[in-house]
């Protein structure tokens, strides 16, 4: 809107002359807020402001400036052209300061500078400062259809009608949660009625999300979630292991602003953040997130789609919990064929260049082994205690028993950290007898997952991770490592890990050929603080117990999870947990690339 023609409007109008120019930018200011409302009163095609205003809303302008009724009627005639042609408004006439506005769009300042006008008299009359409408005015499936193209010369074929609306609740990151009113039209050619943020024909039982990303999406009948505050719960889950309980409670005590709260109306729906609104939220915005991103890489990839007659959110959203899951187990993590100056080492021998996880290089493994004997440290506090991280406050059981490890037990000299020494021939070191060490026991109840099990470049990337039940026994080990590196190709040139060998000794001792040399070209040691040897090593190997200390604290928050929600957590966890860490891979120079697929599959 343009400044210059509001004022000569009002100059060339004797009746708009009378009033204080700050009357009259407010009026013109509301009515660009109530722009998206009264775009729909008529039309798609028509792009002239209506003529008149509703009753509602010609109230609650008179109620919410301190015109009178006429006097509003006559400005909306005078000044709705204006209005019309361009919605935009200077920083400086919104009373809002440029810090302010910059993270704001102009519409949302104005937004924030009437909230209380529109709660006051708003509401009440079905107008909502934050409305939740359709993206579209017209039939999407229409227009792709046969029917659209032959009716493509006539809006009126693909416009959508008979419009609907309901009291919802909106929970926003900036001012708490807010009544609003959530819309719903109508294509009468396909029978497929759109909503905010989904589209689900009549006779379907699917609904259907768009293409592009919305600002909020449905967490539950009568309630929305903006897509920010989404993503602050998901930041906080992946910095601070902040639960979903957490999350509502710091949502409902702090978020919420206290000085809006007389404002709002007293019958309305529910305005506290509860735990299954929080982990709703969570989970569609992945599942959203995870489709967009494939449509990015295959524009053929169909746009996500979840049960629309589901008796609740959790159970409609089971299905695509599901198949993500799958293909998280066939695609691996985005970042599976990761490297980094950090975790992976070119350098030169006898002129040649090659890499540390190029499968041909077996050098440290000979360093190791021409030190003729070696050292090693067992952690047994934490095999015994069974806790992933020591920040952990609920770890899991001991395996062969149902005790708990007590602080004093932890204080006896037999916890204490043990050498065992190993022979240049790799025999085996002092572990678990042949028969093993654990009594046969009937077990009536539940039997909790063992460990998960992470593979971790020296950078800190988590490459891949596996639920173990009853044991990480080698052989377990093993298959892991085989379905995260399915060819030899792919295998890393060193791979650390505090059992390598028990590992070596099963490989070594395997009748089948194809078992038995699957990792010869990767050197197998264990961590390398465990060894006795002065120097400086070129790779981090303690990047694992790292990482298992920030994958630890997830631990609390996953009990009692159901199995697919479970999986699907965790590896969102890890996928957010590498993209945050390879971003700071890159400020910091390291350079970080991919390995290209074929040159590992």
């Amino acid at each position: 809107m343009q400044f210059g023609h509001l004022l000569r409007a009002i100059f060339n109008d004797p009746q708009l002359s009378a009033l204080e120019y700050q009357e009259i930018l407010k009026f013109t200011e509301i009515c660009i807020v109530l722009r998206p409302y009264l775009d729909r009163l008529q039309y798609s095609y028509v792009l002239t402001p209506p003529p008149d205003l509703p009753s509602n809303v010609h109230e609650f302008l008179s109620l919410s400036t301190g015109l009178k009724a006429d006097v509003v009627s006559h400005a909306w005639s005078v000044l709705k052209e204006i209005i019309w042609e361009d919605e935009e408004l200077e920083v400086e006439s919104s009373g809002i300061s440029q810090s302010e506005s910059s993270a704001l769009s102009r519409r949302e300042a104005l937004q924030m500078k009437y909230m209380r006008e529109f709660l006051e008299y708003g509401v009440t009359r079905q107008i909502a400062c934050f409305p939740l409408f359709p993206p579209t005015r017209t039939c999407l499936q229409c227009k792709q259809s046969t029917r659209g193209r032959d009716h493509g010369t006539n809006p009126r074929d693909t416009e959508l009608v008979e419009e609907q609306s309901h009291a919802v609740t909106l929970f926003t990151l900036n001012y708490g949660p807010l009544p609003s009113y959530s819309a719903s039209s109508y294509c009468r050619h396909c029978h497929t009625r759109y909503y905010p943020d989904y589209y689900v024909h009549t006779n379907a039982t699917v609904r259907s999300y768009y293409i592009k990303p919305q600002s909020s999406i449905q967490v539950a009948q009568h309630y929305y979630m903006e897509i920010r505050l989404i993503e602050l719960f998901t930041n906080m889950m992946v910095s601070s292991w902040t639960s979903a309980t957490n999350c509502a409670r710091i949502y409902n005590n702090a978020l919420t602003r206290d000085d809006l709260r007389s404002y709002r109306p007293l019958k309305w729906c529910r305005m506290q953040l509860d735990v299954d609104d929080v982990w709703n939220g969570f989970f569609l915005q992945a599942l959203l997130l995870d489709n967009y991103e494939r449509r990015e890489v295959d524009p053929n990839t169909p746009t996500l789609s979840l049960p629309h007659d589901a008796g609740s959110q959790t159970t409609r959203l089971q299905p695509a919990l599901q198949e993500r899951n799958k293909r998280m187990v066939f695609e691996r993590q985005e970042h599976w064929n990761h490297a980094c100056d950090k975790c992976c080492w070119i350098r030169d021998e006898n002129g040649k260049g090659y890499a540390l996880r190029a499968p041909n290089h077996r050098k440290l493994e000979t360093y190791y082994r021409e030190q003729g004997k070696a050292m090693f440290q067992l952690k047994r506090r934490f095999e015994r205690a069974h806790t992933s991280q020591t920040k952990d406050s609920m770890p899991n059981e001991r395996r062969g028993d149902d005790e708990g490890v007590d602080a004093e037990d932890l204080e006896d000299p037999a916890w204490e950290d043990e050498e065992i020494h190993i022979d240049q021939d790799g025999e085996l070191c002092d572990g678990k007898p042949e028969t093993g060490n654990r009594k046969i026991k009937a077990r009536f109840g539940r039997r909790r997952t063992h460990n998960e099990e992470l593979c971790v470049a020296s950078c800190g990337v988590i490459l891949g991770r596996a639920t173990f039940f009853g044991s990480e026994a080698p052989n377990g080990v093993r298959l892991f490592l085989m379905g995260l590196f399915p060819t030899r190709k792919s295998l890393p040139g060193v791979i650390w890990h505090d059992n390598n060998c028990q590992i070596v000794a099963m490989l070594k001792n395997d009748p089948d050929e194809f078992m038995k040399t699957y990792f010869d070209a990767s050197a197998l040691p264990v961590d390398v603080f465990h060894f006795k040897k002065e120097g400086t090593w070129r790779f981090n190997s303690s990047a694992a117990e790292q990482t298992n200390a920030w994958f630890g604290g997830f631990l609390a928050i996953v009990r009692e999870m159901q199995v697919d929600r479970y999986n699907f957590f965790l590896d969102e966890m890890i996928k957010r947990h590498n993209r945050l860490l390879v971003r700071k891979l890159k400020e910091d120079g390291h350079g970080v690339y991919s390995i290209p697929l074929n040159d590992l599959l």
